[in-house]
Parts: C-alpha cells; structure tokens; sequence
C-alpha cells in the first residue's frame, strides 16, 4: 500500500479502517495498485466542490453566502457540506495506481489480465466487506465512491455531529 493511501486511511472513522485496508491488501494482493484519493473531507471543503459548476446566485438561494462560486468548472457533487459520508469519514474515493505510481479511471483496464476489470475487482473487494459503491447510483453516479453507513441517513448524521455526539476524536458515535 503506498504512503498516500496509509495517511488516508488513518483519517477515516475508526468503524471502517479495518475493512478498507482489509478490501485494499486483497486487491494488491491480486496484483492491481489502488490509492485512496480522498477520505475525510472538512464541511468547508464540501461546499467548495459543491461550489464547482454553481453560479454565486444558486450559492447563495441554498444560504452558501460565504462560498465562491465557480460556475466554469464542471460538477463534481450534490452534496452540500454536511450532507456527504466523506464529512463524517465514513466515505472514501479511489483509483487505480500502475506500478510506475501513474493513476488511471479506465474503469475497462485489466492489468492483471485476469479477465475481470481491475475496477470492478476493487468494487467487489469494498462490498464484499459491506461497502456502498457509488456506481450504482442512478440519479448521479460516483464510480471512485464507496461509503459504509451502518443504516444511517445522512440527516441523521449530521445531527448527531451537530448535537456533538461524537468520539474523542470527533467522529460520529456509530450506535450500533
């Protein structure tokens, strides 16, 4: 597992650091690279990628005054801050990584010739460990997302960081 992906894995909420680096041994062990690309994301940051392909008008209508619009970049959410698992560390993007550290979204690659997609390999790995996968979204698909939410709504996560039900390190209390 290279660096970036261990001081990635480290900020996730402790209720899914076993099963992400659990899912990411397998799938090297199979030989295709992965790395984490993001975990833990702060609310300010949400809303600035909630920011990219929103014009400071439709920003403002939702109360993100002090959120700068960039309406010429293209979309990269729907979620607001507060209203992604990455806030809570219980959502994780990823790639694929060749061996010369370059990255790739092929989602077709087959490195290690194995006949199943290298991606679809790293899919399997996250959900067989009880892992949501983007992709299968219909309304907006997220193909480098998983996120494990243990039965939880958004909403109900966000109260819960809101009413500061949270461990000492500031992650949700998962109840169960």
């Amino acid at each position: 597992m290279d660096k970036v992906t261990e001081e990635r894995i480290k900020i996730l909420h402790p209720r899914i650091i076993q099963g992400v680096t659990e899912a990411i041994i397998t799938i090297e062990k199979r030989g295709v690279g992965v790395r984490l690309t993001q975990t833990l994301r702060t609310i300010m940051e949400q809303n600035n990628l909630f920011a990219q392909g929103r014009t400071q008008e439709q920003l403002n209508k939702l109360g993100l005054t002090n959120v700068i619009a960039k309406p010429s970049m293209p979309k990269v959410t729907n979620a607001r801050g507060g209203l992604s698992w990455h806030n809570f560390g219980l959502g994780a993007d990823f790639i694929l990584m060749h061996k010369d550290k370059t990255i790739s979204y092929n989602m077709k690659e087959d490195l290690d010739k194995d006949g199943v997609p290298d991606w679809m390999e790293c899919v399997e790995e996250f959900t067989k460990r009880g892992f949501d996968w983007g992709g299968n979204w219909t309304s907006f698909p997220d193909y480098p997302h998983i996120q494990k939410t243990f039965g939880l709504t958004i909403q109900r996560a966000l109260e819960m960081f809101n009413a500061k039900k949270v461990d000492s390190r500031g992650y949700i209390q998962i109840p169960f």
